[in-house]
C-alpha cells in the first residue's frame, strides 16, 4: 500500500486542503507529508498533527481532536482581502 504513496498529485488539487496526521501514524512520514504539502498549488490548506492518535484519528481514543480541527477549518470565515 505504502509503496505508491502519493496516489493524487498535489499539484492537481485545487481545493482548500485539510491534512491531518495523529502523532504515531506509520503510514506516511511527517517528511513526505510536508512535502505534499508544499506541493500543494492552493494557499487555503492546514496540516495537523494530532497529539496522542495513531493513523484512524476519526476513531482514536482522542478523536474529539480530529472534529475539533475538521469544524474549525470547515467554518474558517473566508478572508478579506487575499
Amino acid at each position: 500500500m505504502t509503496a505508491n504513496l502519493p496516489v493524487v498529485h498535489p499539484e492537481k488539487v485545487l481545493a482548500p486542503v485539510l491534512l491531518v496526521r495523529g502523532e504515531y501514524d506509520g503510514i506516511a512520514t511527517v517528511a513526505d507529508l510536508e512535502e505534499f504539502y508544499n506541493r500543494l498549488p492552493n494557499g487555503d490548506r492546514q496540516f495537523i498533527i494530532l497529539p496522542g492518535t495513531a493513523h484512524s484519528v476519526a476513531l482514536a481514543i482522542n478523536r474529539q481532536l480530529f472534529w475539533h480541527v475538521t469544524r474549525v477549518f470547515l467554518t474558517m470565515p473566508t478572508p478579506i482581502a487575499t
